[in-house]
């Protein structure tokens, strides 16, 4: 688990506070102009301390850690999540996704007729 320096800890537990007190007051402007600044404060302190520490990084000359944390930052591992099918079942691995996902947008689209087709 990620652990976050204690200001950075801060911001988000300031922002997690003034959106239950807003989310129970949802027509008091006072308290949503306090959570917006919050949320802006927990941002830019998570934005510093990103920057911190790729300087960190780069600041220490080693080169397998730079490329570590360049492609951690490149690559992308979100993938499809769980589908549920019509009758309910669930489709949890990537074949069953896939099928399901076909069928889908088949079912979405129309073929074309090809005794419509004319070539010049």
């Amino acid at each position: 688990m990620l652990r976050y320096p204690q200001k950075v800890c801060k911001a988000f537990v300031r922002k997690r506070c003034l959106w239950r007190k807003y989310r129970a007051d949802c027509s008091n402007s006072v308290l949503q102009q306090r959570y917006v600044d919050a949320a802006k404060q927990c941002r830019q302190s998570l934005h510093d301390y990103q920057i911190a520490k790729e300087m960190r990084i780069i600041n220490s000359n080693n080169v397998g850690r730079f490329y570590k944390r360049v492609n951690s930052r490149l690559s992308c591992r979100t993938g499809v999540g769980v589908l549920r099918n019509e009758d309910g079942t669930v489709a949890a691995n990537d074949n069953d996704k896939a099928r399901l996902l076909n069928d889908y947008f088949c079912n979405l689209c129309t073929t074309d007729d090809v005794h419509y087709l004319f070539l010049y």
